[in-house]
């Protein structure tokens, strides 16, 4: 992945911090090609986009590559020259949102200001070309207060930055852009890629509260409410991949990494049916590669660690977990 790309898809977040000091050490951004991420690519390129959205679920045990799983996917996605509607890690949204603030435009819903304009950032990020190339356009008037309006016609881009100026506006701003990209989607005129890291904590109790301390759903978290509307298959010309992970529930609903348990009756009941993709420890030649490739870029220094014996007691350390192996390899 080149400098340029990384910058693009992961200047504001979708890999892990661990990994991107590793990437920063090394100068070079590498991500291994894994069976996981090779199978939704086989399930991609032979979906029938006319046909419902597929909903992909990757599960796996902690550490095991998921979050680097879906990179991968999001890479293959923008050299497709998808839409790429990425939520980098969902418990942010339902653990420690920047700010709160009631909803201007509804009354009972939660806004995120300061996430929601991040997101909006994101989104240029990921697709300013593939929006000018397309030069999609408002399909109806907004309005956003009464000096504020984006009338019908003018850019998609347009909203994106109101949102970003005007932070107060940027989760309604975040919900008018998923609705017109789902619509644009449905007529053909490009492939969605909704992709979103720890989605099972948008059907978990949150820890965000209002001023009188009473918890907030979920669904009355502006911009949860609408992710959920594109997690569905009533839509075509699109695909979501997500991934459920333990650490992305509260505590208290981390029993299993099973998406059935995971998701809880509502979010399987709503991503049913989908295709289960496992993320596991690394193989054998997985992590065989991964400590030679350590060894050439000197990540791992001492004249042990190079040694069979010494490959051999960091496979059996690590227990073959891809962020064990990386936390145990910085410090040697």
């Amino acid at each position: 992945m080149t400098p340029s790309v990384h910058k693009t898809l992961f200047q504001l977040g979708g890999i892990s911090k661990s990994f991107e000091i590793q990437c920063k050490t090394f100068q070079e951004v590498c991500l291994m090609v894994r069976k996981p991420a090779l199978e939704v690519m086989e399930y991609l390129k032979q979906a029938n986009y006319d046909h419902p959205t597929i909903r992909y679920i990757l599960y796996g045990r902690k550490g095991t590559g998921k979050t680097l799983t879906l990179a991968h996917l999001l890479h293959y996605g923008f050299n497709k020259k998808w839409m790429l509607l990425h939520v980098p890690w969902a418990p942010n949204w339902t653990r420690r949102p920047r700010e709160i603030a009631p909803s201007i435009s509804r009354e009972g819903r939660i806004d995120m200001p300061v996430d929601a304009a991040v997101w909006l950032q994101q989104f240029k990020s990921q697709n300013e070309q593939l929006l000018k190339d397309l030069d999609l356009r408002a399909q109806k008037s907004y309005t956003w207060s009464k000096r504020e309006v984006t009338q019908e016609g003018e850019p998609l881009l347009s909203i994106a930055d109101h949102g970003i100026n005007r932070m107060k506006h940027a989760s309604d701003c975040v919900a008018v852009i998923l609705k017109e990209l789902r619509e644009y989607s449905q007529k053909g005129m490009f492939t969605t890629f909704v992709a979103v890291d720890g989605v099972n904590c948008f059907f978990r109790p949150t820890d965000v509260k209002r001023e009188n301390k009473v918890i907030v759903p979920a669904d009355e978290i502006t911009l949860i409410r609408a992710f959920k509307k594109l997690l569905k298959n009533d839509w075509n010309h699109g695909a979501v991949v997500v991934t459920v992970d333990e650490i992305a529930s509260p505590v208290g609903y981390r029993d299993s990494h099973m998406p059935k348990y995971l998701l809880g009756q509502e979010g399987f009941e709503l991503f049913e049916p989908f295709i289960p993709i496992c993320v596991e420890n690394y193989s054998r030649k997985e992590i065989e590669s991964c400590l030679d490739y350590f060894i050439d870029r000197l990540w791992i220094q001492t004249e042990e660690g190079r040694t069979p014996e010494g490959k051999e007691e960091l496979i059996f350390i690590s227990g073959s977990n891809p962020y064990r192996l990386m936390e145990i390899c910085k410090s040697r």
